[in-house]
């Protein structure tokens, strides 16, 4: 899957493991980078099994939370131009290829 990120710090945290541990603490910043790469190498999210992946919203979104450690979960959201639903008007993770994190949530 592609990956793109909502912001500079969200991009820098996830790409730069020194930043992550310093910000994140070692364990989750080492789950973060596993994350990432699990998400890279997947087709879509539905393969992704590390961190318990599940659909949710996020600011009224639909998008996916994947755990990193107890208390701090990666959240993605589609990054289509176009979007790809069912056909009963929610995203199609199947189809999704490009993803966006949008958040690191507490």
């Amino acid at each position: 899957m592609e990956i793109t990120f909502d912001t500079k710090e969200l991009r820098d945290l996830c790409a730069e493991e020194e930043t992550a541990a310093q910000k994140l603490g070692p364990a989750a910043a080492e789950s973060l980078k596993h994350r990432i790469s699990d998400i890279r190498a997947a087709d879509s999210i539905d393969e992704v099994l590390a961190g318990k992946p599940r659909a949710g919203a996020h600011e009224g979104i639909e998008c996916y939370f994947v755990d990193l450690s107890p208390s701090l979960r990666l959240v993605v959201v589609p990054a289509h131009a176009t979007s790809r639903v069912k056909p009963d008007g929610s995203a199609d993770w199947s189809r999704i290829r490009r993803i966006k994190v949008v958040s690191l949530q507490p």
